[in-house]
């Protein structure tokens, strides 16, 4: 009951983010007759959910030892609208921290090329800077978890930032899917740690395919066969369930691929859970 509640509740308040798709969307990427491939440690965890790609590149480290986001995306999996004013080259991203209609939003504004940041309504000093690369503006995540009171935690050893999001927040494809959202297949022992996306031309479509690298921290061998559920959002929201060979042995590094299933030009974020069979 609680759980049709919280799923009736997200379907009431879902923000349209057409204003960000049209403000912050990536430049389409140059299609070539071979793969143009970027590799990425994965070092964002949503939950329980490896952030494998963000467009237009994934999260990453900057001089500051920051973790920087790219706005669009961080808006899509915090369930978030943002807004740009040109004039200022300010960015606003705002959100209820409530499910209830009268609840008062949460917002953050920040500057390109500033270090001043207001954070529901008080200003202060950032340590790095938001940028501007291929088209879409990175903001360090530490200033969203801030301003929307979201939990953030880093596995010194993994070199994984968690962050902590009240499931109800999350894309309504990942709440709608009952039969994982609750993590009952969720493995401990399989840890993403590496993407690489490859861009390509087919007839005039731009597609892309995606590599996945996991390693396997069982402490034993095993005979079960590991697989990654994979959530797409390009132009459609859906999700893929990719497997690889079983028998893995302890510390060995597992591949996993996608098909030719990902429109690049629209593609959005994907989202990896490793899974137990």
């Amino acid at each position: 009951m609680v759980f049709s509640q919280m799923k009736k509740s997200l379907l009431i308040v879902l923000v349209p983010v057409l204003t960000l798709l049209l403000i912050f969307a990536s430049s389409p990427p140059k299609l070539l007759a071979a793969p143009v491939s970027e590799s990425s440690p994965i070092q964002l965890k949503l939950n329980q959910y490896y952030v494998a790609y963000t467009a237009p590149r994934a999260p990453y480290l900057d001089e500051n030892n920051r973790l920087m986001v790219p706005l669009r995306s961080i808006a899509d999996l915090t369930h978030s609208q943002a807004a740009y004013n040109p004039a200022t080259k300010s960015v606003t991203l705002k959100r209820k921290n409530s499910l209830k209609e009268a609840a008062p939003s949460a917002a953050l504004q920040v500057t390109l090329g500033s270090q001043q940041a207001v954070v529901n309504g008080k200003t202060i000093s950032m340590d790095t800077k938001p940028v501007l690369l291929r088209g879409s503006v990175f903001v360090p995540l530490g200033m969203v978890a801030q301003a929307f009171n979201l939990g953030l935690e880093w596995d010194r050893q993994q070199h994984v930032v968690t962050l902590r999001e009240d499931p109800a927040y999350l894309p309504s494809g990942i709440v709608m899917d009952e039969l994982y959202f609750f993590g009952q297949h969720t493995s401990t022992t399989l840890q993403p740690t590496r993407s690489k996306i490859e861009i390509y031309s087919e007839k005039g479509s731009g597609l892309a395919r995606l590599h996945i690298t996991a390693q396997n921290h069982a402490s034993s061998q095993t005979k079960s066969q590991p697989y990654l559920h994979v959530y797409v959002q390009d132009s459609n929201f859906r999700s893929l369930d990719l497997t690889a060979n079983p028998n893995q042995t302890p510390g060995a590094n597992l591949g996993f691929d996608t098909k030719n299933t990902i429109l690049a030009n629209s593609l959005r974020y994907v989202l990896v859970e490793p899974c137990k069979s």
